[in-house]
This record gives C-alpha cells, sequence and structure tokens, in this order.
C-alpha cells in the first residue's frame, strides 16, 4: 500500500496531475462530461457537498497509461492520447476520470477553446438552473468585456488578505452590496479549492493484480460516471493490444456514417465473440485468453473490411440507409459470422446470395427474433453457419435458417405473413427503395403521412380504412408541416401512383371521396404493397 493522503485539497491535486503523479490507465474510457456536468460538480463543490471518492491504484506491474489533457472538444471520443509507458510511483485514478478531468481542464486548460470562469458579482439566477453559483466557459474577448467575469485560475492564487483588494480592483464602481457579495463568493471559492481537503481518495492495495482491479474497477459506484460491462471489456482489449481502441473507433465511425446509425464498440465486441467461438455473453474471462486476443488482433483488419462492407451491403441492397428502420443491430451478427467464416471480406455477392441474406435479415426483423434469448440465439445461428459451411461453403443457408426461425416462432410454416405488413416503416421503406434520415435535422425527419388526411376522412364521414397501410407514405417532415391537412391532388407522390388501374382508383377518390372509392383506391394500393414487399424478399 502506498502512502496516498486519503483527503486532499484541490490545489494540490492539480498540481499533482500536472506534475503526472495521477494518471488515467487503459481501461479507463474516454472524458465524456457535457458543460452542465462540469458546472454541477464546481457548484457542488462550492456548496461543500459531498462528490464521492477518488479511487487511485499504484500497480507494481507496468501497465501502459494516459495523461490528463489540458484541453478538450465536445464530440471528440478517443481517449486524451496514445498510451504511454508506466511511469514510476505515479497513481492511476480507476474512478474518478470525468471529475478530476473535468477539474484539470477548468483550471489548466479549455473547452471547446473557452477557459473557465466565475461569476463573481451575483449568484445564479434561481428560475434559470438549479446552481448556486454562475460558472461559464467563455472566450478571451467575451470574458475581457465583461468584469464581473474573472477565470478561476486568477482566484487560485488569491490569500483570504488578497481578497479585498482584489475586489476593490476588479469592480472599482460596485455598490457596497455587490461589493461584499463577490467578497463572499471570492471567499467561498477559496475556501473550498485551496484550503479544504475536499477531496476524497481511496488507495486500492497495490498488490492486488490487474485482474483483481478489473473486477473492483466494475464494482465501483461512486456518483461519477458509470461503466457499463461493455466499457471494461473495449478498455480491456485497448489495454492488451494498445493500437485497438482507434481502430475501434474508425469502425463504428464508418457504421454510423454521420451519425445515421448508433452502432457502439458493444455490436463489435459481441461480433468478435461469436466469430471467433467465445459465445455471445459478456465475460472477462474471455479477455484472459491469449488465443482469443491473438486471434482478435491477426483477424482485425478481415473483420474490419467485413464490418464495412456489411454497412455498404445493408445501405445499397437491403435498403436499410439509417437507424430507424434497422429493427435489430444483432441481427446483423450472423450475416458478418459468415462473411468471415467463408473469408468473403468484400461483401456477399450480387444475386442468390444477397437475396438470401437479405431474406433473413428481413424476417428477423419481422418475427423480432432476437426480441429474447438474444445471446443464445446469436450462439444457435452461429453453430447453423459452422454446419452450414462445413457441408457447403459460400451458400448462406436460409433454408436451415429459416426453419430455426420457424421454430422460434411457433406459427408453421416459414412464409411471409399478412400481419408482417403492419411493421409499418419497414414496409414502407422496402417500397420506397429506402429512405434516408437523419431525425435531427427537420429536412431529412421523416413522418408516417396519410396520403388523405384524417381530418379530410373524417369532415366526409368515412371512418373505415383510414388507417390501413394503403393510405400511408413516409414523408419529409418539413414537407408535411407545410402540407397540412390539404386533400392530394395530381402531384401528390407516393408508392403506386404509375400503376393505371390504382391511378384510376386515386382520380375517383378525389374526385368523389366516398367511403367506397376511399376503400377500393387503399385496397388495391395494400394489394401492391405486399406484392412489392414478398417481391423483395424473394418469397
Amino acid at each position: 500500500m502506498g502512502n496516498l493522503n486519503p483527503t486532499q485539497r484541490i490545489i494540490d491535486v492539480i498540481k499533482n496531475i500536472e506534475e503526472r503523479k495521477y494518471q488515467l490507465p487503459s481501461i479507463q474510457r474516454p472524458f465524456v462530461w457535457e458543460e452542465d456536468q462540469i458546472f454541477r460538480l464546481l457548484d457542488s463543490l462550492m456548496c461543500g457537498y459531498p462528490i464521492g471518492a477518488v479511487m487511485a491504484w499504484k500497480p507494481s506491474e507496468k501497465i501502459k497509461c494516459r495523461h490528463f489533457m489540458e484541453d478538450y472538444y465536445s464530440g471528440d471520443r478517443v481517449l486524451s492520447q496514445l498510451p504511454i509507458s508506466f511511469e514510476e510511483n505515479a497513481y492511476m485514478i480507476l474512478d474518478g476520470q470525468q471529475r478530476l478531468q473535468s477539474l484539470y481542464i477548468c483550471f489548466k486548460g479549455r473547452y471547446n477553446s473557452e477557459r473557465l470562469y466565475l461569476r463573481i458579482d451575483r449568484l445564479a439566477d434561481p428560475s434559470e438552473s438549479n446552481l448556486n453559483y454562475e460558472f461559464d466557459f467563455l472566450s478571451d474577448a467575451e470574458a475581457v468585456a465583461d468584469a464581473g467575469w474573472v477565470h478561476v485560475s486568477e482566484l487560485l492564487q488569491l490569500r483570504v488578505k488578497d481578497i479585498n483588494p482584489f475586489v476593490h480592483k476588479r469592480l472599482p464602481n460596485a455598490s457596497a452590496e455587490i461589493h461584499n457579495l463577490a467578497i463572499e463568493i471570492i471567499s467561498t471559492f477559496v475556501q473550498e479549492f485551496t484550503m479544504d481537503q475536499s477531496l476524497l481518495f481511496q488507495e486500492v492495495e497495490d498488490s492486488l493484480d490487474y485482474n483483481h482491479v478489473l473486477e473492483i474497477f466494475e464494482r465501483v459506484n461512486s456518483g461519477g460516471t458509470k461503466l457499463s460491462k461493455s466499457d471494461l471489456l473495449f478498455s480491456t482489449v485497448t489495454l492488451k493490444i494498445p493500437d485497438m481502441e482507434e481502430r475501434f473507433v474508425r469502425i463504428v465511425d464508418d457504421l454510423n456514417d454521420s451519425n445515421r446509425h448508433s452502432f457502439n464498440t458493444d455490436f463489435i465486441i459481441k461480433a468478435a465473440f461469436v466469430i471467433f467461438n467465445k459465445k455471445a455473453k459478456y465475460d472477462f474471462i474471455k479477455l484472459r485468453d491469449d488465443v482469443f486476443l491473438d486471434t482478435l488482433a491477426n483477424e482485425f483488419d478481415h473483420l474490419e473490411k467485413v464490418f464495412i462492407a456489411m454497412r455498404v451491403w445493408m445501405d445499397g441492397k437491403a435498403l436499410i440507409k439509417a437507424g430507424r428502420f434497422l429493427r435489430s443491430q444483432l441481427a446483423l451478427i450472423p450475416l458478418i459470422d459468415y462473411l468471415m467464416l467463408n473469408k468473403k471480406y468484400l461483401g456477399p455477392s450480387d444475386g442468390e446470395e444477397s437475396n438470401r441474406m437479405k431474406q433473413y435479415l428481413y424476417m428477423a426483423f419481422f418475427t423480432r427474433l432476437f426480441s429474447r434469448a438474444a445471446d443464445s440465439t446469436l450462439d444457435q445461428l452461429h453453430d447453423i453457419l459452422v454446419l452450414a459451411y462445413q457441408k457447403n461453403p459460400g451458400q448462406f443457408p436460409i433454408e436451415e435458417i429459416g426453419a430455426f426461425i420457424t421454430k422460434r416462432e411457433k406459427k408453421g410454416e416459414y412464409r411471409f405473413r399478412d400481419e408482417y405488413l403492419w411493421d409499418l416503416d419497414l414496409v414502407l421503406n422496402i417500397i420506397d427503395g429506402g429512405v434516408l434520415e437523419i431525425p435531427k435535422v427537420r429536412s431529412w425527419s421523416l413522418e408516417r403521412d396519410h396520403i388523405f388526411p384524417r381530418h379530410q376522412l373524417e369532415s366526409r364521414k368515412i371512418d373505415q380504412d383510414v388507417n390501413d397501410l394503403g393510405n400511408f407514405r413516409l414523408y419529409g417532415k418539413s414537407r408535411n408541416i407545410s402540407k397540412s391537412d390539404k386533400m392530394p391532388n395530381a402531384d401528390t407522390d407516393f408508392f403506386g401512383n404509375d400503376d393505371p388501374d390504382l391511378q384510376k382508383l386515386y382520380r375517383e377518390a378525389c374526385t368523389n371521396l366516398t367511403q367506397e372509392a376511399f376503400s377500393a383506391f387503399v385496397h388495391k394500393r395494400s394489394e401492391l404493397i405486399k406484392k412489392k414487399v414478398v417481391s423483395f424478399l424473394g418469397f
């Protein structure tokens, strides 16, 4: 056990971070705190609230670690920098990274190129926040324009006897009330950040090996940013294979393709477990298997190619261009597994192979194949794929997988069922040839739109088939808002408007909107939609 002081002043901790006496082991996740989380931490310290203990460990073995970073840009996903060699006498921060990294950025660096300031001439407005003190990250120009903002590093240098003169110089024209308030705020700051031992440290026994520390790390609940088991598994992989972090992040970014999807490292790790015969369930012991880690390292280039090929195939052939239409990310793992087994690093060939894979994927969506016992489902599909590869390599075993789906669904033979048509998003996406959606951008956000608006139907006493599939389409949110509940016309775009029989029924409904005319239109369009979907899936 080292000689770590269990209570420490914040000013001393910051200095020790600067001198690299505290560092981050590679099991730590990236810094993820937003500005409001940082402000709440600072406010809690100013109020004397407990913020939880920092857990530190001085390892006896040499491990890879990282320095704390001075500057942070929101959205950064890689850890502070590439791993460095273990430094003698340094403590590794196992829990408390987000808090200590926040403090170090606040006092020694910048957040999105801006420095941290404390407002000394007023308290926080309770109507705008639940904080007691007002902190903010400001540009240098913004701070200079308002003397009420003081950079926190200036305040760290103040002694108690310096506070009154500092306020006189900083706010020479302030009223007595503001002057006294500023003295009170600065005094509180100096007390909490430079005088009181505000930070609690808990030291982990230095004789514990790395695997024991992992178990401790998982169980820690100190009020900071929690780590899931998958976070720990990823961190463990990057510790044992240092260049993996950058490679994992590269794959995730490519899969997400400008935020169209929401893949994470969790998905990659689970896929690797399945593909390399370790079974889908998360388990630390798998990361202690040098054979598995060597396989992962040696095959990672191939695995990366397959992931990217899968994303391209999913976008171009399976018509899944956005996360809205990807009902289960886990459903992709058997496809990736198949491609790896058959060494198809550039993806499936066009034609029958691609169609078989596409049928499986959508049937997995429609039947909710992964809605229960997902790990065991992945393991059983892996066994099917391995056996099929041994018997007939190079052919995706849709017959065997179809039989497996039928057994799980317990509804009789393997086939497309009309009930699947009521997964409206999937069906409408198929008939539209794959639709791109970026939800946070209004012009790229989609809504399900009634071709004949409900209000228009209700006003004509039409109450049957209003929400029939045949009356739906996917439509851009901005255009839908401007369209409101207007009646459709000759320019209205929807699947099937190039079919002569449907076009005739549509014109009749537009001209004389009765229950009979409307129902005839939607039933005919529903038939066309079903025919298109069944054909697309190869049934």
